[in-house]
């Protein structure tokens, strides 16, 4: 049997370390776009009341790189442990390059359309106006 040399390179090529990595950038491509679509339409993020389908997807993606990450770590840490330890290094860093997205996404100052502003207050007064006084 003819005994190869593992390089980064080579192992990146198989499917159980490329795959969580393109999970990662199409996750954060994903909320880049929904944050981008947002202020192109409206000049600000907003907040929603319900995560849409692009929130589902994110944390579809990001939940289903964990079995394929562990199965790439037991099988080739053993065998080339620098190498894989550089591709897991590379996920860490995809994988915190989404989360400190959502996290700025999340702590920034959002603002609700007005015409939403609206639509919450007259439903505040409709809904005074229209429930009778509790004794």
């Amino acid at each position: 049997m003819k005994h190869c040399a593992l390089t980064f390179v080579s192992i990146t090529k198989r499917p159980s370390a490329f795959l969580p990595m393109a999970m990662s950038l199409i996750a954060l491509a994903l909320v880049l776009g929904h944050v981008g679509s947002d202020l192109v339409q409206n000049g600000h993020v907003l907040r929603e009341a319900d995560e849409g389908t692009d929130a589902h997807l994110w944390q579809l993606l990001m939940a289903g790189q964990l079995p394929v990450l562990a199965f790439f770590a037991m099988r080739w840490l053993p065998r080339a442990p620098r190498e894989t330890l550089e591709v897991l290094a590379l996920q860490a860093g995809a994988v915190l390059a989404n989360l400190a997205v959502v996290f700025f996404r999340g702590s920034a100052r959002f603002h609700r359309s007005k015409e939403s502003r609206l639509g919450a207050r007259n439903t505040l007064s409709l809904n005074r106006a229209t429930r009778p006084d509790r004794l």
